[in-house]
């Protein structure tokens, strides 16, 4: 199966819409989860296939942590406990949609779909703006 960019953007814009932590009655933490099943209802653009391998991937990666229910010969079930700090760092980089169109221009233009070569791709954008934007400030 192939990775979808798209597919990996909206899921985790997804899991962090409905990740929300909170105080339980004993005044502990209490990390919230979302099911696979729920993301794939709100992604109707996407098979469930689709989402259940980006989630497998997104974790495997370390980019969100998941528990997968495996029975005999396929996935029962998928929780998906949070992003990590990896994750979040991704996230905040194609969470643009100006920015994310410019990042998958690049991507289709050198051929890397990559989730790193995306990441990398973001970071440069990143520093050529702060480049751009120092370079327009002068010095008093």
């Amino acid at each position: 199966m192939r990775l979808d960019p798209n597919c990996v953007r909206d899921v985790l814009l997804k899991i962090e819409e409905h990740h929300m932590p909170k105080m339980n009655a004993q005044s502990n933490f209490e990390a919230g989860q979302i099911t696979a099943d729920l993301i794939c209802d709100d992604l109707p653009g996407y098979d469930r296939a689709s989402v259940y391998y980006t989630i497998r991937i997104l974790d495997q990666g370390g980019f969100l942590t998941a528990l997968f229910v495996d029975g005999s010969d396929a996935v029962i079930a998928c929780f998906v406990t949070g992003l990590t700090y990896a994750g979040h760092e991704f996230l905040d980089r194609i969470r643009d949609t100006g920015r994310w169109k410019k990042i998958k221009a690049i991507a289709f233009a050198v051929r890397d779909y990559s989730l790193s070569a995306i990441s990398s791709i973001a970071e440069g954008i990143t520093s050529a703006a702060i480049t751009a934007y120092f370079s327009g400030q002068t010095d008093r």
